[in-house]
Protein backbone atom coordinates (compact mmCIF):
# COMPACT_ATOMS: atom_id res chain seq x y z
CA UNK A 1 0.00 0.00 0.00
CA UNK A 2 2.66 2.17 0.89
CA UNK A 3 4.30 1.62 -2.48
CA UNK A 4 1.43 2.58 -4.60
CA UNK A 5 1.20 5.49 -2.42
CA UNK A 6 4.79 6.75 -3.14
CA UNK A 7 4.56 5.74 -6.89
CA UNK A 8 0.84 7.94 -7.64
CA UNK A 9 2.67 10.54 -5.84
CA UNK A 10 5.55 10.46 -7.65
CA UNK A 11 3.49 10.58 -10.80
CA UNK A 12 1.80 13.69 -9.51
CA UNK A 13 4.90 15.13 -8.90
CA UNK A 14 6.22 14.62 -12.46
CA UNK A 15 3.01 15.72 -13.96
CA UNK A 16 2.93 18.83 -11.87
CA UNK A 17 6.90 19.36 -13.03
CA UNK A 18 6.09 18.69 -16.23
CA UNK A 19 2.88 21.37 -16.28
CA UNK A 20 5.40 23.84 -15.27
CA UNK A 21 8.29 23.55 -17.92
CA UNK A 22 5.75 23.32 -20.67
CA UNK A 23 4.48 26.62 -18.94
CA UNK A 24 7.63 28.22 -18.68
CA UNK A 25 8.49 27.32 -22.33
CA UNK A 26 5.57 28.56 -23.82
CA UNK A 27 3.90 32.28 -23.10
CA UNK A 28 0.08 30.22 -24.46
CA UNK A 29 0.01 27.58 -22.82
CA UNK A 30 -3.16 27.59 -20.27
CA UNK A 31 -5.17 24.70 -18.31
CA UNK A 32 -8.72 27.32 -17.79
CA UNK A 33 -9.84 30.93 -18.90
CA UNK A 34 -8.45 32.21 -15.37
CA UNK A 35 -4.98 31.60 -16.87
CA UNK A 36 -4.98 33.78 -19.54
CA UNK A 37 -4.77 37.57 -20.27
CA UNK A 38 -4.60 40.26 -23.31
CA UNK A 39 -1.52 41.78 -23.67
CA UNK A 40 -0.66 44.44 -26.21
CA UNK A 41 2.41 43.45 -28.31
CA UNK A 42 3.51 46.93 -29.27
CA UNK A 43 3.04 50.78 -27.87
CA UNK A 44 -0.45 51.45 -29.34
CA UNK A 45 -2.75 48.29 -28.55
CA UNK A 46 -5.42 47.48 -30.80
CA UNK A 47 -7.40 50.31 -30.09
CA UNK A 48 -4.86 52.35 -31.66
CA UNK A 49 -3.33 50.56 -34.45
CA UNK A 50 -1.51 48.08 -32.39
CA UNK A 51 -2.01 44.17 -32.24
CA UNK A 52 -3.15 42.15 -29.05
CA UNK A 53 -3.11 39.21 -28.48
CA UNK A 54 -3.68 36.37 -25.96
CA UNK A 55 -1.39 35.02 -23.26
CA UNK A 56 -0.72 33.11 -19.91
CA UNK A 57 -0.79 35.92 -17.17
CA UNK A 58 2.55 34.83 -15.93
CA UNK A 59 4.02 36.09 -19.16
CA UNK A 60 1.40 39.21 -19.33
CA UNK A 61 4.59 41.38 -17.62
CA UNK A 62 7.30 40.49 -20.37
CA UNK A 63 5.24 40.94 -23.05
CA UNK A 64 2.52 43.67 -22.60
CA UNK A 65 4.61 46.47 -24.55
CA UNK A 66 2.13 48.99 -23.73
CA UNK A 67 3.83 50.31 -20.24
CA UNK A 68 7.23 50.42 -21.76
CA UNK A 69 9.52 53.01 -20.90
CA UNK A 70 10.62 53.17 -25.21
CA UNK A 71 6.59 53.90 -25.84
CA UNK A 72 6.76 57.20 -23.69
CA UNK A 73 6.32 60.22 -26.86
CA UNK A 74 5.36 57.34 -29.18
CA UNK A 75 2.32 58.85 -31.88
CA UNK A 76 -0.08 56.01 -31.91
CA UNK A 77 -2.24 56.40 -35.42
CA UNK A 78 -6.03 56.12 -34.22
CA UNK A 79 -6.85 53.26 -36.50
CA UNK A 80 -9.36 50.57 -34.29
CA UNK A 81 -7.63 47.38 -34.93
CA UNK A 82 -9.54 44.92 -32.42
CA UNK A 83 -12.08 42.32 -33.53
CA UNK A 84 -15.14 43.03 -31.59
CA UNK A 85 -16.34 41.13 -28.65
CA UNK A 86 -12.82 39.05 -28.18
CA UNK A 87 -12.06 38.02 -24.68
CA UNK A 88 -9.57 35.93 -23.79
CA UNK A 89 -9.84 32.28 -23.10
CA UNK A 90 -8.12 28.98 -22.81
CA UNK A 91 -8.99 26.98 -26.10
CA UNK A 92 -7.67 23.66 -25.96
CA UNK A 93 -4.55 24.55 -23.58
CA UNK A 94 -3.53 27.72 -25.81
CA UNK A 95 -5.10 31.35 -24.86
CA UNK A 96 -6.91 32.95 -27.47
CA UNK A 97 -8.61 36.16 -28.27
CA UNK A 98 -11.91 34.56 -28.98
CA UNK A 99 -15.82 35.81 -28.77
CA UNK A 100 -17.53 36.02 -25.48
Amino acid sequence: MIKKTIIIIGIVVAVIILGIIILAVSPEVCVSDINCVKVDLDCCGCENGGNSIAVNKLYSNILDKSDDKKCEGMICFTMYNCLEGRVPKCVNNICKLTTG
